[in-house]
């Protein structure tokens, strides 16, 4: 069953816009690029096989990110990726299968 979920986007790269609208294509990030610097941050003990974590870090540099949120009336959201309320919040139907973190 389709679920509705919102992209909040700033007009100043209206290109990304037109991407979601027209081309029906949501931007993925890789965890690295992410704007917070603690997302897919995590701590382990020293007696955690290397290989484990090895994998992990693997495994997160492989993994594409799109942020979307179940609410479109998120006020901190609005500040700060639709331009201090001056953007837009995108509804998008999700109607294929995905990875809820």
């Amino acid at each position: 069953m389709p679920e509705l979920l919102y992209k909040y986007r700033s007009l100043s790269k209206i290109e990304r816009i037109l991407e979601i609208i027209i081309d029906r294509k949501l931007y993925g990030a890789l965890y690295t690029e992410m704007n917070d610097p603690m997302e897919g941050y995590f701590q382990y003990s020293p007696d955690v096989d290397r290989n484990l974590v090895r994998n992990i870090m693997d495994s997160k540099n492989k993994r594409y990110i799109c942020s979307l949120s179940r609410k479109p009336n998120i006020g901190l959201m609005w500040t700060h990726y639709a331009d201090e309320n001056k953007g837009c919040c995108i509804e998008v139907e999700v109607t294929s299968k995905w990875e809820r973190l």
